[in-house]
């Protein structure tokens, strides 16, 4: 079973901070100094490392949201050393990160400069260069890439802001096209591992989730006209993927509070893995299918963190850091695949 890191100890007080109130000789000055120094090399090193090729086991990107600062920063974290890097940071929204098959590029919705709405847009690592995906001139946002990694499923407000659909890019044409049409809001798609199906949400109220509904839409050249299936009822949404393809992680107030819950495809039996009187949501696989990350508000500064626990449910534990102006939040957990 994978384990799961335990929350970090408490950082000492540093050497510096507790001897800058008494003299000190020239010699022992420096020498902290420069202590400080490596360590600061060390830590930006390492952060730098999360970059590369060379993949250390079990990362995750998230969006933390600044909300006094009004600032958005894709970043990512070492899951094992509980150290994190910037990615990219906006002074606006960042949604919905999703990784390509090879984990070197992040595809993402930020909003527009030069008009209303969202467009997808992809982040190469190491390189950190970003380019524009989809150029309106509707909302585009939710993606989710193919396993083969030539198509990004995503969804899209091509009729009225009340009525969402889920269409397709190809990363190679640029060219998009409707996957479903439905009458109210139909988003947050995502694909099975094989390529084969698509889980999505359906919203029959605006966007209101009392009465979203989740479904699973069998997907491909051999599957013409296939009616999707309903996996679980009203209250459930954000389904996504066991990586071996036979259950769904998703949240839903069904039982009272937003909690999260698995369910075999065909929806034959549920699950509920989070007991908390506070909200749970936006579950996500790690690609061993060990570990399902997800995002909380159980803690007492009343912000979204980033938890982490086992695929039964059992051992959770929080990833992201205490922040002592309790003003940031986290939001949209992507494990980065196996290399």
């Amino acid at each position: 079973m994978t384990s799961i890191p335990r929350p970090l100890v408490p950082p000492v007080e540093s050497e510096l901070a507790r001897t800058v109130h008494r003299p000190l000789g020239l010699v022992r000055l420096l020498f902290i100094l420069g202590m400080v120094t490596l360590i600061a090399c060390v830590v930006l090193v390492q952060g730098m490392s999360l970059l590369g090729a060379a993949l250390p086991a079990s990362q995750i990107a998230y969006v933390a949201w600044d909300r006094m600062e009004g600032e958005s920063t894709l970043e990512l974290l070492d899951v094992r050393q509980r150290q994190a890097v910037a990615l990219y940071q906006w002074i606006g929204q960042l949604d919905t990160p999703t990784w390509t098959p090879d984990g070197q590029t992040l595809i993402f919705a930020r909003d527009r400069e030069d008009r209303l709405g969202r467009d997808l847009a992809a982040l190469d690592l190491p390189s950190l260069d970003f380019r524009w995906l989809t150029h309106g001139p509707y909302d585009n946002t939710a993606p989710d890439v193919s396993p083969d990694g030539r198509s990004v499923l995503f969804q899209r407000d091509t009729r009225s802001p009340s009525q969402w659909d889920v269409h397709v890019l190809d990363l190679d044409s640029g060219e998009t096209r409707p996957i479903f049409e439905g009458g109210g809001i139909d988003g947050q798609p995502d694909w099975s591992a094989d390529g084969r199906s698509l889980t999505y949400d359906m919203s029959w109220n605006g966007y209101t989730e009392m009465y979203t509904t989740l479904y699973v839409l069998p997907f491909g050249d051999d599957q013409p006209g296939e009616d999707p299936l309903r996996v679980v009822g009203s209250n459930s949404f954000t389904g996504d993927w066991s990586p071996d393809g036979t259950a769904l992680a998703f949240a839903s107030s069904r039982d009272g509070s937003y909690d999260i819950y698995r369910a075999d495809v065909a929806g034959r039996t549920v699950e509920r893995l989070t007991h908390h009187p506070y909200s749970d949501f936006a579950p996500a696989w790690s690609p061993d299918g060990g570990l399902i990350a997800f995002i909380s508000r159980r803690d007492s500064d009343g912000e979204a963190h980033l938890f982490v626990m086992h695929a039964d449910g059992t051992e959770v534990r929080r990833l992201s850091p205490s922040v002592l102006t309790g003003t940031r939040s986290y939001f949209y957990p992507a494990w980065r695949p196996s290399p």
